[in-house]
């Protein structure tokens, strides 16, 4: 399923929320929890883009159809550029998860 880039940064910080609420509770952690929708809605976002332009990128050097002259219908598609884009995509969208929300201050 591609939610694409809005999507994709609703569920990131969706993830990234209830993460620090999960750390919040359990640690006793003051993750702030606008800080932590914030870091994932930009890693989110930036992994689909990222993703989509290397995946572009990627189906220039592997085609999806090779032989011009067979009929698409028979034969099998090149699945290399789509699943290179998924993976850099996937692991720019991870990146945000390294990052530790920004701590609550205590009045």
């Amino acid at each position: 399923m591609s939610t694409g880039a809005y999507g994709n940064a609703v569920l990131g910080s969706v993830n990234s929320m209830a993460n620090a609420q999960f750390q919040n509770m359990l640690y006793g952690d003051t993750n702030s929890l606008v800080g932590a929708a914030t870091v994932g809605s930009i890693f989110g976002a930036s992994g689909a883009k990222s993703g989509e332009y290397i995946k572009g990128r990627a189906a220039r050097l592997f085609p999806a159809y090779v032989n011009s002259g067979v009929p698409a219908l028979l034969q099998k598609a090149n699945p290399s550029a789509p699943l290179i884009g998924i993976g850099f995509g996937n692991a720019a969208q991870g990146a945000g998860s390294s990052i530790p929300p920004p701590q609550k201050q205590n009045r």
